[in-house]
């Protein structure tokens, strides 16, 4: 087989080779960390950008949600995920609306 054989987005995996099928896997290995709902310290601050020492503090704080098992502390992903997305600030629309809202209901509708 031509080592300059070409794999292209379009190409079906059937017709790849073993060979190049290990290639592919060595040039881009399966990210297991995506893959993973339970994290631990490393990959909770790998996830949300903050760094370890401010997870240490946010658990501290009670301000994430983890578990404990004995001293290890561990994370589920979609809850760091929903966490860090239950702060939303609205927007300058949104405040308007909604303090128009409160204005009319003050002064009994329109």
């Amino acid at each position: 087989m031509n080592d300059d054989f070409r794999i292209s987005d379009s190409m079906p995996i059937a017709a790849l080779s073993v060979k190049q099928f290990r290639e592919l896997f060595v040039i881009n290995p399966p990210n297991e960390s995506e893959k993973r709902t339970i994290l631990n310290k490393e990959e909770c601050s790998e996830l949300t950008g903050y760094s370890v020492y401010t997870i240490n503090k946010l658990i501290c704080d009670k301000q994430i949600p983890y578990y404990k098992n004995r001293s290890k502390v561990f994370f589920r992903r979609n809850e760091i995920e929903d966490w860090m997305m239950s702060n939303r600030v609205e927007t300058a629309k949104e405040y308007v609306d909604r303090k128009d809202d409160e204005l009319i209901q003050r002064k009994g509708g329109r």
